[in-house]
């Protein structure tokens, strides 16, 4: 088994709790690898000049290595939900950012609601 963690944002990025989607979150992870750790934490990036940071919760589950594409399936799946344009993953410690594509009508846009300059 290999540990997958998914990084979601609390707040969308109008600043508006996410809160329905975290708990539908949580059911399915523990419905499709029989578990999950939920922490809490700060994610903090930097995007054109600018620093963007916002709480996040960090979903940890141990899977399968051949369910690798079904757990970046889910994460992009409520990632685009929260309008977001990417999400971040760690799989088996390696790092990655999935980009979303949009299916939402707002302007895109790459911040949360507090960017602050650098």
């Amino acid at each position: 088994m290999i540990i997958c963690k998914i990084n979601m944002p609390i707040n969308n990025n109008d600043g508006v709790k996410l809160t329905s989607l975290h708990a539908r979150l949580k059911v399915e992870l523990v419905t499709v690898f029989s578990g999950c750790t939920i922490t809490e934490g700060q994610g903090v990036w930097l995007s054109d000049g600018v620093v963007y940071d916002e709480p996040v919760k960090i979903y940890e589950t141990a899977i399968n290595g051949n369910a690798v594409s079904k757990l970046v399936d889910i994460a992009k799946k409520y990632a685009s939900e929260a309008e977001q344009l990417a999400v971040y993953l760690s799989i088996d410690g390696k790092a990655f950012i999935e980009n979303i594509i949009p299916p939402f009508a707002v302007q895109s846009r790459p911040s949360p609601n507090n960017p602050n300059a650098i």
